[in-house]
């Protein structure tokens, strides 16, 4: 009688020790499944990034020396169907699973239909619905093309690119915590912390931000060949600042500041809040960069390509304000 009564408690307990089966993303579409979700929970013909990469290498029958290398960052790559790659850096250990677009056949709904979106603003909104904020941001901008890429430190990195004449081009990734921790050089340290300290940078700073001065820095001479000013930047960044309701003062503990960096046919436009902060064991007032974007790009010889990427830069900026003030 106890021994059934002992295989009744196992069998009710089962589900509580039972592990989650990885998804196949050939299988199921993994971009309706609800959170938490990471890329370990994920395969690609039956892969993980958790594999080894010899593990990798016995099942498709490869060998190391079938693999191919980049310069100079020293990565190790190897196609296991069209469209999908994995990266190594120590020829041990997975960084990163690539899918792209000549693997969108094999995919399902809203995975699949990732890579038919036509404007960023789209892929925000749709990876966004999804994972949420991501813990990082990069976006590029020049006359060829623009590229948005979303980094989760759960293991998912998105990456859309378009082209004016071409059409888009967008891939994504499934990558290890120590490829993440290599691309942003960060220490080994837990992820989620990491991203704790850069939402909060990137938004919570800014409450109660109602006024604050401008300094604009004169571009340099690359940027007067091109007709590009400081007055230019500086009507811009008031004009939008103001028309949301900041008002533009002459002194304060903070200040916002544009850096326009231009070398032959490239450019860096930087935005960046400086405020006063205390070192509290040191009981010393400090400036610090409190939040900070940037854009880089080509201008072709156009200033007002440069200026509206500074418009750009004004937008991130003001929606993380809104996020940190929202309005009544």
């Amino acid at each position: 009688m106890k021994i059934k009564a002992l295989f009744l408690g196992l069998f009710f307990l089962l589900p509580i020790f039972s592990w989650t089966q990885p998804y196949e993303i050939t299988e199921v579409d993994i971009f309706s499944l609800k959170k938490p979700i990471s890329a370990k929970d994920i395969t690609v013909y039956g892969i993980s990034i958790e594999n080894s990469l010899q593990e990798v290498l016995d099942k498709l029958g490869k060998n190391v020396s079938d693999l191919s290398s980049s310069e100079p960052e020293k990565y190790y790559f190897l196609k296991i169907a069209p469209g999908v790659s994995i990266r190594s850096t120590d020829k041990k250990t997975i960084d990163a699973i690539f899918l792209g677009p000549d693997f969108k056949d094999n995919l399902k709904g809203k995975t699949a239909d990732f890579f038919n979106l036509t404007k960023s603003e789209d892929l925000e909104k749709y990876i966004t619905t999804w994972l949420g904020k991501p813990d990082r941001r990069y976006f590029q901008s020049s006359k060829n093309y623009d590229m948005d890429v979303f980094y989760y430190f759960d293991g998912f990195v998105f990456s859309g690119m378009f082209f004016p004449f071409t059409g888009p081009y967008h891939y994504f990734e499934l990558v290890s915590n120590e490829g993440l921790r290599q691309k942003f050089k960060s220490p080994a340290r837990d992820l989620d912390s990491l991203a704790g300290e850069f939402i909060s940078i990137k938004s919570e700073v800014l409450k109660g931000l109602n006024e604050i001065p401008i300094m604009i820095e004169a571009p340099g001479e690359e940027g007067t060949k091109i007709g590009l000013t400081s007055n230019r930047m500086r009507t811009v960044t008031e004009l939008k600042l103001r028309k949301e309701g900041i008002k533009i003062i002459e002194k304060s503990t903070c200040f916002l500041s544009v850096n326009t960096l231009i070398v032959g046919n490239a450019f860096r436009v930087k935005l960046e809040l400086h405020e006063k902060v205390k070192i509290s064991r040191l009981d010393l007032l400090y400036v610090a960069t409190t939040w900070q974007g940037e854009m880089i790009g080509t201008h072709g010889n156009d200033p007002e390509y440069i200026v509206s990427a500074l418009g750009k830069l004004l937008d991130v900026f003001l929606n993380d304000y809104y996020k940190a003030n929202p309005k009544m």
